[in-house]
């Protein structure tokens, strides 16, 4: 059985994360505006935490995000 590992984010995480994030965030009825819904941003985790002191782990396993 594979485990999970903790890695930071990588570019490939963009959409994934955005996607899971935005899924969340309906689910809650949290699709606002004024939320990470439409935020820009959102599309661009990687490069956002790109600043020194910065960081995004992820959690995954076999190349998929948990």
């Amino acid at each position: 059985m594979p485990s999970a590992v903790l890695r930071t984010i990588q570019q490939r995480d963009n959409a994934p994360l955005a996607a899971i994030i935005r899924q969340t965030l309906i689910s809650f009825q949290a699709n606002v505006p004024g939320t990470a819904f439409s935020d820009p941003e959102l599309n661009a985790l990687f490069e956002t935490f790109q600043t020194p002191g910065a960081w995004y782990w992820i959690a995954g396993e076999r190349n998929n995000i948990l």
